[in-house]
């Protein structure tokens, strides 16, 4: 019992490290840094704006969706390794358009997003508390175990939102773990008892294809399809996976539930 509660201190104490390292870190760049909030789309060889974010410099300027950019800062987008890598526009104070067939130069504003960190940090702060109880009350059970990492990954990919959003590569990889490990976790605590793991394992390899394919795509210029799969198509099929999952072991356990049910009748009614 006393090795028990020595490795749940152990992992609170690894957790509390990360999260202390992780929010000073993003905190430093979250306010250096303003919101610019372009998100970008690569056809025929030149970048189109896909999405403008609210409350971000972008919006406050004449800048629409489907604009051609040409420039940013006097660059090429095609040269910025954020508009190749994370599909937005991390840095900008101007911006250079091909607007009703001419060229024009917008000037963005500087936009903070510090009040959203703190937000966001205070939330992740009472996930680490609600941590910290399961820990002083948990049994050593794995279900235990799969909730403190499910809530973990909570945690940690709350503090990484707002820098992610800014084009920070480090909250970007915290993003995409969190996406990519969330169902793993979320299968073992829905999974019937005596249920097969092979989804587990497919969700596993599935994030170990997302994690690895991002770190690599920093390291190597991958096909843009790549890029866009990682920025933007692993959250939708992230959602269609934990309907998927929701739905399907929801059916079962209800199957299972009615077949107790009437086993139970069946049982009162031969007594």
């Amino acid at each position: 019992m006393k090795k028990a509660k020595q490795r749940q201190l152990l992992k609170l104490l690894t957790l509390l490290l990360i999260f202390v390292g992780l929010w000073s870190y993003f905190y430093n760049y979250t306010s250096k840094n303003s919101f610019v909030g372009i998100s970008l789309a690569k056809a025929n060889k030149t970048w189109r704006i896909r999405s403008i974010k609210n409350a971000s410099a972008a919006s406050q300027s004449q800048l629409k969706v489907g604009t051609r950019l040409l420039k940013v800062d006097q660059n090429n987008p095609a040269n910025l390794t954020g508009v190749e890598q994370l599909l937005l526009v991390k840095k900008a104070k101007t911006l250079v358009i091909e607007k009703n067939h001419k060229v024009e130069r917008i000037r963005l504003k500087k936009v903070s997003v510090t009040k959203a960190y703190y937000l966001l940090s205070v939330v992740s702060l009472f996930i680490i508390g609600g941590i910290i109880f399961l820990l002083q009350n948990s049994s050593g059970q794995q279900v235990e175990q799969n909730y403190f990492r499910l809530l973990s990954l909570l945690a940690l990919g709350l503090v990484a939102l707002v820098p992610s959003s800014l084009g920070n590569y480090l909250g970007r990889l915290v993003i995409i773990s969190f996406i990519s490990l969330l169902p793993v976790y979320l299968e073992k605590l829905l999974r019937v008892k005596g249920g097969s793991g092979r989804w587990t394992d497919c969700l596993k390899l599935w994030a170990i294809v997302n994690i690895g394919g991002y770190l690599l795509g920093l390291m190597v210029k991958l096909p843009y399809g790549w890029y866009y799969y990682i920025n933007v198509g692993l959250f939708y099929l992230f959602l269609l996976v934990v309907a998927v999952m929701l739905g399907f072991y929801g059916v079962m356990k209800g199957t299972i539930a009615c077949q107790v049910y009437s086993l139970n009748r069946k049982i009162i009614y031969a007594a």
